[in-house]
């Protein structure tokens, strides 16, 4: 693939120099998508039309030092000495660490203003600070409630929840068939605590913004709160019952419903593929599945959430104007539109994008989570101690399900939060 990427920016070089006088701008982008070889064929081709229709800047892609596990390190290295390309591809929670070491340039000097525009303030305002815009989402991995359509049948549930509280009567009715023929316990709702994952803890944000309560709120830890506590007891009640397995992290979750043993869980879309190949019955299987979005307090209102990938610029990018251009080409339609066509489950946080690519979506699950992504939350991810607190929280639902009290467990919590906040 490296070959592929190299030929493919040398030709875009030769045809800019042949076709311009002028002294072709180079943008030099890194993102550890370009060594996972699942991503080659969407790759070539978002590139391979940008070579094609923007002649006047050449991207110089990084692909030599962009592994997944080894991108955050390798910006943390180059940052001091002023080596680090002009944008990066990132998860939004290692935002605060680059703004702490004050390396982050101000995107709206260089993003076109329509296009930041197209952008909802709830997308968006996650990554303003001080005036200035940070960062801005790439693509979301949208997380919305994957269920079984035959524990659905079995349990005598005839139409999707539409409330929150309508999800818990259902799981718990699916809880009440016991087990499977071949002996197998079946749970209604899984809620991951393996204590193993990140992510584990920011799991449960939907369980509170669905009962009107909040992590932070203008900066402010606000965790201890009835809505939160009435969140936590329901959590507790959830394990102390058998409606959710204990222990179990994403994968052995996922691994559990693709037996057919959960009736519903939330995650990401591109996780089906996984669901196929951990069932017996394969690529079958997705015929036995749906989806829908995680349904808030009330009817048509949405607690999902979007785990952002987002695109930064650094400090010394010295062609704003270039650098604005691939910006935009990599957060618009023609980018999330490939994306979508190799079937690789990202959405755009920009309406137009949107409005364009998915339109007309015929897959159910696809549309299940094309509607998700219209009510879901961003993470709350911009304050250096968010993993931290993830890691706490985490600590807290295992907390729960071993039978702890949730006012007690609560408490905690938030005390701990507050004070890493307040540091």
């Amino acid at each position: 693939m490296k070959k592929i990427l190299s030929l493919l920016m040398a030709l875009t070089i030769l045809l800019a120099c042949f076709g311009m006088s002028a002294e072709v701008p180079v943008v030099t982008v890194n993102s550890w998508s370009w060594v996972d070889s699942g991503w080659a064929d969407c790759l070539n081709a978002v590139f391979g039309n940008f070579a094609e229709t923007h002649q006047d800047v050449v991207i110089d892609l990084d692909t030599y030092s962009c592994a997944y596990a080894d991108v955050m390190n390798n910006l943390l290295v180059q940052a001091p000495t002023q080596t680090t390309p002009d944008i990066a591809m990132v998860k939004a929670a290692w935002v605060p660490q680059l703004l702490d070491l004050g390396v982050l340039a101000d995107i709206s000097t260089a993003m076109p203003a329509e296009a930041l525009a197209d952008y909802t303030e709830a997308a968006l305002g996650a990554y303003r600070v001080d005036g200035k815009i940070v960062a801005v989402p790439y693509f979301g991995q949208g997380y919305a409630m994957f269920y079984n359509k035959d524990l659905f049948e079995e349990a005598g549930i005839t139409e999707l929840p539409k409330t929150f509280d309508e999800v818990l009567e259902c799981a718990r009715k699916i809880s009440a068939l016991g087990q499977d023929d071949k002996g197998n316990t079946i749970y209604g709702l899984g809620l991951v605590n393996s204590e193993t994952e990140l992510a584990e803890g920011y799991n449960v944000f939907p369980w509170l913004w669905a009962g009107g309560g909040d992590f932070e709120k203008d900066g402010s830890i606000v965790l201890d709160s009835e809505a939160n506590l009435q969140a936590y007891t329901e959590i507790a009640a959830l394990y102390a019952d058998g409606t959710s397995p204990k222990g179990l992290s994403f994968k052995e979750m996922r691994n559990l419903f693709a037996t057919g043993c959960l009736g519903m869980f939330w995650d990401l879309q591109s996780q089906t593929a996984s669901f196929k190949a951990g069932s017996e019955l394969g690529d079958a299987f997705i015929e036995h599945i749906g989806a829908f979005p995680i349904p808030g307090a009330t009817k048509g209102t949405g607690v999902g959430y979007n785990d952002d990938v987002v695109l930064v610029m650094f400090n010394t990018c010295k062609n704003l104007e270039a650098a604005g251009v691939v910006l935009d080409y990599m957060t618009g339609a023609t980018t999330i539109g490939y994306m979508k066509e190799y079937g690789k489950g990202k959405m755009s946080s920009r309406m137009s994008v949107m409005a364009q690519v998915y339109s007309d979506v015929s897959d159910p699950i696809a549309a299940a989570f094309v509607d998700a992504n219209s009510t879901n939350h961003a993470l709350p991810c911009m304050n250096l101690h968010f993993s931290e607190a993830d890691e706490a929280i985490t600590r807290s639902v295992t907390r729960l399900a071993q039978g702890e009290d949730p006012a007690t467990v609560l408490k905690d919590v938030s005390e701990e939060i507050t004070e890493l906040y307040a540091e």
